[in-house]
């Protein structure tokens, strides 16, 4: 797993978080979920970017759990679901490095 920033073309108001579905405040830039095949997530919030690593797992892991048990009727959540789940079984998390932190502020 991979988390780095991503700027957002139209900044919006609100984001969904992958890891736990809530919704956060979004801004210019935010943290996106990889997988190591470079598939893009979503975006990460601040509260789940704070979990320590085996947290954010058990965390991802919980969220496919949920989407699978509620079973929504959205196209493509079980693709998503079944993601998150690989994601969560992937032996590392790569935060950004000093470059992706500072580029964050530019």
């Amino acid at each position: 797993m991979r988390i780095r920033w991503q700027r957002l073309a139209n900044q919006p108001s609100a984001c969904y978080c992958a890891a736990c579905g809530k919704r956060f405040a979004g801004g210019k830039r935010v943290r996106h979920l990889f997988n190591d095949k470079g598939l893009d997530l979503g975006p990460l919030c601040p509260a789940c970017f704070a979990l320590p690593p085996e947290q954010l797992r058990e965390q991802i892991r919980r969220y496919a759990y949920l989407i699978r048990l509620n079973r929504l009727r959205h196209p493509g959540i079980q693709d998503h679901a079944h993601h998150l789940e690989q994601a969560a079984q992937e032996r590392s998390i790569r935060y950004p490095g000093l470059w992706g932190w500072l580029r964050q502020w530019w």
